[in-house]
């Protein structure tokens, strides 16, 4: 089952108030609340377009792939690109047990990127 999984990206991103990211491009709250809960009455190219640019990240970002129960994907099935691990720490809670000295070699080596 391909699901939208919102949420991963932008705790990845270290978003701790999805609600005003949301607000700051443009979204209604009622909208960005609707969209954290994947309650989608229309979602059209142009709203995952806005949400990537924002987010810096491309649409397959943006969905994961769930076997459903007694199915499973071919071996060599392209959306096996789209299964993955789901966050478990996020990115503040990563860089806040590391030392500077580590985090400043990470940030100069993202910049190098």
């Amino acid at each position: 089952m391909l699901v939208f999984n919102l949420l991963r990206v932008l705790e990845m991103k270290g978003i701790t108030n999805p609600l005003s990211f949301f607000s700051s491009i443009g979204y209604s709250r009622w909208t960005a609340y609707r969209m954290m809960r994947n309650d989608f009455t229309s979602f059209t190219p142009d709203k995952i377009e806005r949400i990537c640019f924002a987010l810096n990240c491309t649409p397959n970002d943006l969905f994961q792939y769930k076997s459903a129960k007694g199915k499973s994907l071919p071996e060599n099935h392209a959306l096996h690109a789209l299964v993955r691990a789901d966050a478990d720490h996020s990115v503040k809670d990563i860089l806040q047990g590391l030392p500077l000295e580590t985090i400043i070699e990470m940030v100069e080596q993202a910049k190098k990127k």
